[in-house]
């Protein structure tokens, strides 16, 4: 397919955005590097949150993700969703630690949260990076208990592999699958040192070419799970190819497959690289026309971006959607945990 086939295809079949609400956290996980500074001086606040997801929307995309940082340090994270699911046709999910009280949680299902999303590397036994791995499993598992009595309808782990922790992985999924909690798996990304989003990750943790054969046994049992009921969100095509690119992690993307907005709401190359683009595009001036020049300026810049790779669950797990034709968070709707979207 010519470029410019490419550029109108992504135009009118993408139709997921993410969003980091703000770079400030309460904690520090081993893996995330976006608080160590602590937040921007000019993060947007609710009024043009409001005006970024009304732009989102009239441009023509369907799902959004809110993630951080931690996004419920925002007070008046609550009234921008409820503006959203009143205003838009967006479906809106929340990637948190967790870290908040029931009542800040209770008021995120009162004003129609679909989708909450936090990591869990495991639960008896926590092997992870950082200081705050284990409490950030913990509170992240009890949260999502909590969040099906609240009634939010989609809950889902944000699981890591490592080298450490992937034979239990499928003891993991199994016991969040029978608490009706999606898992999205992604092995360890240590690529890319200079990147936006990632420390640097300790060498026991990162897999190595001798772990083919373990990585090939977990994916191959994954995937058997996944097709007897299990939860497990990532498309088969991305436990199949687990060994090849999940090791090395080498993974290149080719096309533009999911919108990435940083917390001063620029618009970056993904969640590794902010790039000069974001000193061309906002979210607070798009508009059909400017997510055009986007697009066309996205694939200019991966062209000269020098990428180690990677193998993010969730930019080959868009690619995936956009091939069969289908939205984010599909797998519950197909499950009846969500309604199906109106025509």
């Amino acid at each position: 397919m010519k470029l410019e086939q490419r550029i109108q295809s992504a135009v009118k079949k993408v139709t997921e955005a993410q969003i980091i609400l703000t770079r400030d956290c309460q904690i520090r996980c081993g893996y995330c590097k976006l608080a160590k500074n602590g937040p921007y001086d000019n993060e947007l606040g609710l009024s043009e949150w409001k005006l970024a997801l009304t732009n989102l929307d009239k441009v023509g995309f369907k799902t959004v993700k809110i993630m951080g940082g931690e996004p419920t340090v925002k007070e008046w994270l609550p009234e921008m969703i409820q503006f959203s699911n009143e205003t838009t046709n967006l479906r809106i999910g929340l990637l948190t630690n967790g870290q908040f009280s029931d009542e800040y949680g209770k008021r995120l299902a009162d004003v129609g949260l679909m989708a909450i999303f936090a990591s869990i590397d495991g639960i008896d036994e926590v092997v992870s990076v950082g200081r705050d791995a284990e409490k950030k499993s913990h509170m992240g598992y009890s949260l999502l208990l909590k969040a099906k009595d609240w009634g939010i309808p989609l809950r889902a782990s944000n699981t890591v592999i490592n080298r450490k922790n992937i034979e239990q992985i499928p003891e993991l999924v199994d016991r969040l699958s029978q608490e009706g909690i999606y898992v999205n798996l992604c092995p360890v990304i240590w690529t890319n040192q200079e990147r936006e989003y990632s420390q640097q990750i300790p060498e026991d943790l990162k897999f190595k070419p001798s772990d083919e054969m373990l990585m090939n046994h977990v994916m191959i049992k994954l995937l058997q799970m996944k097709h007897d009921g299990a939860r497990i969100s990532v498309p088969d095509s991305y436990l199949i190819n687990a060994s090849r690119y999940g090791i090395n992690v080498d993974w290149q993307c080719q096309d533009f497959s999911q919108l990435r907005i940083d917390a001063d709401g620029a618009l970056t190359l993904c969640n590794d690289f902010r790039t000069d683009l974001t000193e061309k595009h906002n979210v607070l001036d798009l508009t059909q026309k400017k997510y055009l020049a986007f697009v066309k300026d996205w694939y200019e810049t991966r062209a000269k971006t020098k990428c180690g790779g990677c193998y993010w669950s969730c930019f080959l797990q868009a690619e995936d959607n956009i091939k069969q034709g289908q939205e984010e968070f599909h797998y519950a709707e197909k499950e009846g945990i969500i309604s199906p979207r109106l025509a």
